[in-house]
Protein backbone atom coordinates (compact mmCIF):
# COMPACT_ATOMS: atom_id res chain seq x y z
CA UNK A 1 0.00 0.00 0.00
CA UNK A 2 1.34 3.73 -0.43
CA UNK A 3 3.10 5.17 2.22
CA UNK A 4 1.32 7.96 3.88
CA UNK A 5 2.90 11.28 5.58
CA UNK A 6 1.09 13.70 7.51
CA UNK A 7 -2.21 12.38 5.63
CA UNK A 8 -0.59 13.04 2.08
CA UNK A 9 -0.10 10.41 -0.13
CA UNK A 10 3.72 10.18 -1.19
CA UNK A 11 4.75 11.39 -4.97
CA UNK A 12 5.77 8.47 -7.17
CA UNK A 13 7.91 8.18 -10.27
CA UNK A 14 7.28 6.27 -13.15
CA UNK A 15 6.68 5.11 -17.14
CA UNK A 16 4.01 6.05 -19.24
CA UNK A 17 3.77 2.11 -20.64
CA UNK A 18 0.66 3.37 -23.01
CA UNK A 19 -1.77 6.36 -23.17
CA UNK A 20 -4.33 6.37 -26.10
CA UNK A 21 -5.60 9.97 -26.83
CA UNK A 22 -9.22 8.47 -28.17
CA UNK A 23 -9.75 6.49 -25.35
CA UNK A 24 -8.49 9.28 -22.98
CA UNK A 25 -6.90 6.57 -20.74
CA UNK A 26 -3.46 4.62 -20.12
CA UNK A 27 -1.28 3.07 -18.22
CA UNK A 28 1.87 3.87 -15.74
CA UNK A 29 4.28 1.26 -14.75
CA UNK A 30 5.55 2.83 -11.34
CA UNK A 31 9.50 2.45 -9.88
CA UNK A 32 7.60 0.14 -7.36
CA UNK A 33 6.67 -2.17 -10.01
CA UNK A 34 2.83 -1.35 -9.81
CA UNK A 35 0.41 -0.67 -13.07
CA UNK A 36 -1.29 2.43 -12.57
CA UNK A 37 -4.58 3.86 -14.19
CA UNK A 38 -4.14 7.23 -15.63
CA UNK A 39 -7.51 9.18 -16.98
CA UNK A 40 -7.20 12.22 -19.27
CA UNK A 41 -8.45 14.57 -15.88
CA UNK A 42 -5.52 13.83 -14.62
CA UNK A 43 -3.41 15.35 -17.09
CA UNK A 44 -2.64 18.98 -17.29
CA UNK A 45 -3.87 20.20 -20.84
CA UNK A 46 -0.74 21.17 -22.40
CA UNK A 47 0.60 17.46 -21.34
CA UNK A 48 -1.85 15.78 -23.05
CA UNK A 49 -0.18 14.12 -25.55
CA UNK A 50 1.54 11.30 -23.10
CA UNK A 51 3.85 8.66 -24.91
CA UNK A 52 5.34 5.31 -23.99
CA UNK A 53 8.45 5.77 -22.01
CA UNK A 54 7.78 9.30 -20.92
CA UNK A 55 8.89 9.64 -17.17
CA UNK A 56 5.61 10.99 -14.83
CA UNK A 57 5.70 12.10 -11.18
CA UNK A 58 2.31 11.41 -9.55
CA UNK A 59 0.26 10.61 -6.61
CA UNK A 60 -1.58 6.71 -6.05
CA UNK A 61 -5.44 6.66 -5.11
CA UNK A 62 -7.10 3.72 -4.21
CA UNK A 63 -10.55 2.82 -4.89
CA UNK A 64 -12.64 -0.24 -5.68
CA UNK A 65 -11.78 -0.22 -9.36
CA UNK A 66 -7.74 -0.09 -8.48
CA UNK A 67 -5.15 1.96 -8.05
CA UNK A 68 -4.90 5.67 -9.89
CA UNK A 69 -2.65 8.40 -10.83
CA UNK A 70 -3.78 11.58 -9.42
CA UNK A 71 -1.85 14.98 -9.55
CA UNK A 72 0.22 13.87 -12.71
CA UNK A 73 3.08 15.62 -14.42
CA UNK A 74 5.89 14.85 -16.56
CA UNK A 75 9.64 14.93 -15.42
Amino acid sequence: MNKITNNKPEKTIGQVKWYDIKQCYGYIKGNDGEDVFIHKNEIPFWTIFLKSGDKVEYKKEYSKKGIKATNLKIV
